[in-house]
């Protein structure tokens, strides 16, 4: 069995030219929705420990260098191809509205697939949608809560943020309640009290710019962002 190479977590680490010579085939989708998308194998599996096991283990990937993921969206897979490429998250520039669904989808496939950098760059993507915005993902809740567990960095996250940056009043109306489901309720009680007990006002937006979002990333043990590995 082929060594497990240590995922990077932060920029620190950076691919070398060495890595963007084998071509991997990646098949998205089921039956006549499938599509094929190609990607050097070395730098798919320099992020990502899903793709490193598949491609370097004894699996009948590593030797046909197709990979089929037919429970994927290709809408969410072109995301993770261009943050590959790019080193960015591409979502949709709106003001009407916010980007949170697609980052949360984006969050989801990383963790599936043992990105612990795109799950952090996600992370920063929801603080940075909520400063941008300065409206909490009380209309996602129940997607984030269909696809984390309960320690997932995202689920702690967006609690925390609704918790420090709510008042009564975003209870109050119709719409909110019906956005609102009961496990979440529970966390964001939680989550109130522990800001009380810790002596902790009410969240402003410079507060949010300010968070130290390591709290809720996958990190290797002894690494936090802004330090070398």
């Amino acid at each position: 069995m082929a060594h497990k190479r240590v995922l990077p977590s932060t920029r620190n680490a950076s691919p070398t030219s060495d890595l963007y010579t084998d071509i991997v085939e990646v098949r998205v989708g089921k039956d006549s929705n499938t599509s094929s998308s190609y990607l050097h194998s070395g730098l798919v599996s320099f992020y990502s420990g899903y793709f490193q096991a598949a491609l370097s283990g004894n699996f009948v990937e590593s030797k046909s260098r197709v990979i089929e993921l037919p429970e994927e969206s290709d809408e969410v897979f072109t995301r993770f191809r261009t943050w590959l490429y790019t080193n960015r998250i591409d979502v949709p520039a709106r003001d009407d509205r916010s980007s949170y669904s697609e980052i949360i989808a984006l969050w989801s496939f990383a963790d599936r697939r043992e990105i612990p950098l795109l799950m952090n760059e996600c992370i920063n993507a929801v603080r940075d949608e909520l400063v941008r915005t300065w409206k909490v993902p009380t209309k996602y809740l129940r997607q984030i809560y269909d696809t984390t567990t309960p320690q997932a960095g995202m689920r702690r996250l967006v609690i925390q943020l609704m918790a420090g940056t709510w008042d009564a009043s975003k209870m109050e109306g119709e719409r909110e309640r019906g956005q609102m489901i009961e496990a979440a309720l529970w966390d964001i009680v939680i989550a109130v009290w522990k800001l009380k007990d810790d002596k902790c006002g009410r969240m402003l937006k410079a507060d949010v710019v300010k968070m130290d979002l390591c709290e809720y990333h996958v990190h290797e043990e002894g690494v936090r962002c802004g330090k070398p590995a």
